[in-house]
């Protein structure tokens, strides 16, 4: 059983890179510290820039500037791409 946590971030003017640093480090020892299988997504609302790395239908959503972080998008597209992954007893955990 694998556990995928997607995080959804943008990084506004750098505002919240800091908080991110902060608690990854103290997540993943914890996690480490367990004998859980896991694996962290970061999925960025870039605002106007690209990532050829998304399905091509997820572009137009990512090269979209808006001002509002959208949680719903983001937590999407981490799905999308985790989904070929997952396995049955897999868990999903969205934060």
């Amino acid at each position: 059983m694998s556990t995928f946590i997607i995080l959804p971030f943008k990084n506004t003017n750098g505002k919240y890179l800091k908080a991110l640093d902060e608690f990854i480090e103290p997540f993943t020892s914890y996690l480490n510290s367990t004998n859980i299988d896991y694996e962290i997504i970061l999925v960025e609302q870039l605002g106007g820039g690209s990532n050829t790395t998304l399905p091509s239908y997820y572009s137009h959503l990512i090269k979209d500037n808006d001002e509002f972080f959208n949680l719903g998008r983001t937590i999407n597209i981490g799905y999308d791409i985790l989904k070929d992954k997952m396995l049955d007893d897999d868990i999903f955990i969205f934060h």
